[in-house]
């Protein structure tokens, strides 16, 4: 069979509701678990705050520091993905929040 150009070509379809800016739907449900989930990364990252320094002799060193710094974020990049998700600000702020975060881990 022969492949015309009506078989090959690709339709652009807008991308799923979340994927591009913050969460849309209807469903409540949805936005609880995005919240427990960022709740739970808020959390473990105040943890580790207080964690890291204890569990070292020496507040210096490169991996003291990769931890601190990575650590930081996390916090900020799920900061920034849970504003997006909830439209909470500005979808530029929460774009720089995610990438700073992103880019820091």
């Amino acid at each position: 069979m022969s492949a015309t150009a009506n078989d090959t070509a690709t339709v652009w379809e807008p991308p799923a509701n979340g994927i591009v800016g913050g969460y849309t739907g209807s469903n409540i449900n949805i936005l609880r678990a995005l919240t427990a989930f960022a709740a739970i990364a808020w959390y473990n990252c105040v943890e580790l705050f207080f964690l890291i320094p204890l569990r070292f002799k020496h507040c210096t060193g490169l991996y003291f520091w990769s931890l601190m710094i990575t650590n930081l974020a996390v916090l900020i990049y799920q900061i920034g993905a849970w504003c997006n998700m909830n439209n909470i600000t500005v979808s530029l702020l929460t774009q720089t929040f995610q990438n700073v975060g992103w880019y820091a881990e």
